[in-house]
Parts: structure tokens; C-alpha cells; sequence
């Protein structure tokens, strides 16, 4: 049952016509919202949260990225290892782009890491990024220029096989990213077998194309959806950007997740929308997601927590809000940071 109070009620209140910023942006720049941004335009300060967990074949590479981004603004890199064994500690904490490298006290999954960036970061603007995502040089440069106190910035991502290279790097393409590598831009219904997003049943094979179909996510407002994909579901960490201060006053991401993968950034970001912020997607944003090392294995593993994740979201947007401020959310993000950092 969908209380008045909750989140999920929120949800159906709100709309994502966000052209206001992008009007904006474009008359005061003179560029247009899905272009590469110059590293001269600036903008709002950065902290890029990056969780690290048993990513030694990718986190060199996408350290190396970030070191390689043409960025006229502060950047503030984070790193959060959450208790990895396979030598990704030592990769961090060697890295020059790295400014804060912290390993938790016990193994509490990425919400949690992420969350121990969070109450770390001094930019007004948080950028996640995943340990295993490489984004194109411009990237950070379009999430300053374009950030907002009300604003989520979606970037991209196109899949791409590990392949070792020299000096412990993955193997990444010189080519640009494709666009519709994205599962938000182009996606396959599964035939035969429970959509884990939506829970639907695909009976004959569909090709679907979320982002197009709904004017770059701003028909998705009011609760609508495109074959089972909501606005809160676009919302994916592997590269994003959001307001610190709209992300501190709620909590930050739900480390009542725990372990497992699935469906706390999609939490985060129904709660975001229920706060009032709106979503907007950059095309240009674009990066490779480098595969792990035995996919099959690793998606397998994933979907061992999937669907009762997806349950336990809807679950959790459902119910009241309770009486917590905005400054009490914050304070306790900041102190179960604080304990994970002992």
C-alpha cells in the first residue's frame, strides 16, 4: 500500500520538463545541451565518488581517465574500497588523480562505499562513476557546465569486452563510445522470462528505445513508463551527476541494500524526483563499461539479487517518510560514514 506520505506517492506528482535548464544553458552559452563541452566554459566544483570492490583488471584505466579529463573546474577525486582482495587497495592509493583513498572497516557493499564519499566531498556537484566505467574526456566538463540545484545528469555507457593491455591497463577502443550500447537508449526485451525491472513477461521478441520515445526522458514524469522503464530506473551510478546538497538532505543512497547488486540507485533516484529534482540526459556523455573478466559468472551472480532487490525498492518508496529533516538525514549519513572509516 502506497501511503500519502511516501515517496511513491510523491513520485506520481511529479513531472521532468526540464527545458528550463537546458533554454538556459543553450542563450547563455551559445552551445547546444548535447554538445562536448570545452574545458573553458567551468562551471560548478566536483567530487568524482568512485566504490572499488575487486576491480584490479579496470580501476587503473578509469583512474587514468579521470587524470586525462579536460576539466576547468576543482575535482575532487574519491575512491572507496570496500575490503577488496585482489589488489586494487594498492592501485588507488599509487594513483596521482587520487585526492582521498579510504578502505572500509568491514565489506558493506556500494551504497555504503558510495555514501562514505559522500559525506567526504567539498564539490557542490557529486559525480558517481563505477569502478569499471571509462568516460570520454569531455564528460566532466559537461557535468560542471550544465549542473543544477535541482538537477540529475545522466551520462552513457556501451559494453565492451576485458581485454588485457600493457602495464596492467584494460584494453579500451580509440573510437567514441556508441550511444545505443545503453540499455536506456536501445534495449532488448528478454522472450520468455520475467523482466527483472518490471516483472513483465515478453512473449515475442521486441527491440524498444526508451530514450527516444520519451522526448530524452521528459514524457516520463507522472508515473509513466516505457515498457516497464520509469524515470527513478534511468538513473544509473555508473555515471552521474547530482547537487550534494539534494543528495546529503535525503541520505545519500540506502545502505539497507546491503551486499548484492541492483536497484539502490534507482532508490536514490525516485527519492531525488520526490524532492523535486529533475532528470536530464547527455548524449554526449558518453563511456565504455569494461566487462569483468568471466561476464557470465559475474551477471550470474547478479541475478542471484536482482528481483527481490527490485521488490524491496518498491517496497521501501511505498512507505511514509517519517519525521527526519533534511539536516537528519545528513548527520547520520555522516556518522555511519564515519563508523565504516574507523
Amino acid at each position: 500500500m502506497v501511503t500519502a506520505t511516501s515517496p511513491a506517492a510523491l513520485l506520481a506528482q511529479r513531472g521532468n520538463d526540464y527545458r528550463k535548464h537546458v533554454d538556459a544553458f543553450e542563450a547563455g552559452t551559445g552551445l547546444p545541451w548535447h554538445a562536448p563541452t570545452p574545458p573553458t566554459f567551468g562551471g560548478s566544483s566536483l567530487s568524482v565518488v568512485v566504490p572499488v570492490f575487486d576491480s584490479v583488471h579496470s580501476i587503473a584505466t578509469v583512474l587514468d581517465s579521470l587524470a586525462a579529463q579536460a576539466v576547468g573546474v576543482p575535482v575532487q577525486v574519491i575512491v572507496v574500497d570496500d575490503m577488496s582482495s585482489d589488489g586494487s587497495t594498492e592501485i588507488v592509493a599509487a594513483h596521482p588523480v587520487v585526492d582521498r583513498a579510504l578502505r572500509l572497516n568491514r565489506r558493506s557493499g556500494a551504497a555504503a562505499a558510495r555514501n562514505v564519499g559522500i559525506a567526504l566531498a567539498e564539490g557542490d556537484t557529486l559525480v558517481f562513476l563505477d569502478a569499471d566505467v571509462v568516460p570520454q574526456p569531455h564528460v566532466l566538463a559537461d557535468f560542471a557546465a550544465r549542473a543544477a540545484d535541482d538537477l540529475m545528469l545522466l551520462g552513457f555507457r556501451e559494453p565492451i569486452p576485458y581485454r588485457s593491455a600493457r602495464h596492467g591497463r584494460a584494453f579500451v577502443p580509440a573510437r567514441q563510445p556508441q550511444l545505443s550500447g545503453d540499455h536506456r537508449v536501445r534495449w532488448r526485451a528478454p522472450v520468455g522470462t520475467v523482466a527483472v525491472h518490471s516483472g513483465r513477461v515478453y512473449t515475442r521478441p521486441e527491440v524498444v528505445w526508451p530514450l527516444d520515445s520519451s522526448a530524452d526522458f521528459a514524457a516520463l514524469g507522472f508515473g509513466a513508463d516505457r515498457h516497464g522503464w520509469d524515470l527513478p530506473l534511468m538513473v544509473v551510478s555508473a555515471l552521474m551527476a547530482a547537487p550534494r546538497h539534494a543528495v546529503r538532505a535525503i541520505g545519500g543512497f540506502a545502505a539497507d541494500f546491503g551486499l548484492g547488486w541492483g536497484s539502490e540507485d534507482a532508490h536514490l533516484g525516485a527519492r531525488l524526483i520526490a524532492a523535486g529534482c529533475l532528470v536530464a540526459p547527455l548524449r554526449q556523455a558518453l563511456s565504455f563499461h569494461i566487462d569483468p573478466v568471466d561476464p557470465r559468472a559475474a551477471w550470474a551472480e547478479k541475478a542471484v539479487t536482482a528481483s527481490a532487490r527490485t521488490a524491496q525498492c518498491r517496497a521501501m518508496l511505498a512507505e511514509p517518510e517519517g519525521t527526519v529533516t533534511d539536516e537528519g538525514r545528513t548527520a547520520e549519513l555522516i556518522a555511519a560514514a564515519q563508523w565504516l572509516r574507523r
